[in-house]
């Protein structure tokens, strides 16, 4: 399977609707195109919020890039519940420059703690 990413170079318009209006939006950002010809943008991972994870690793295994990896939560000094001995777990991420923007994490994310966005073209 082959992948085309197209570089467009033209300023984005004024929001419309329909196709135009998709074309338009992206057209400063990295654009897929699917096997059927069709161009969309993929979303990357800009962040994970780590304060509303809760560890459960759905993205981790949905993830094929090896984006994220479970960590153990870091405690906090004031956060003291008695369980010193437990230990907490939370996805971090390891290399978001690996993503793909196929936006399979945030689908299976219960807290929603992921930030996904376009990636603008290199200068």
């Amino acid at each position: 399977m082959q992948r085309c990413l197209r570089f467009h170079t033209t300023k984005p318009h004024t929001l419309r609707k329909g196709r135009q209006a998709q074309e338009s939006l992206f057209m400063n950002y990295i654009t897929g195109i699917t096997r059927g010809g069709t161009s969309w943008v993929p979303s990357f991972i800009t962040a994970l919020n780590e304060a509303t994870c809760i560890g459960c690793g759905r993205c981790f295994k949905v993830c094929s890039r090896k984006v994220f990896d479970l960590v153990e939560r870091e405690e906090d000094e004031d956060n003291d519940d008695g369980f010193s001995d437990d230990t907490s777990m939370v996805m971090r991420l390891t290399d978001a420059m690996d993503c793909i923007g196929c936006l399979a994490c945030a689908q299976v994310c219960p807290k929603k703690c992921h930030s996904h966005g376009p990636q603008a073209l290199p200068a």
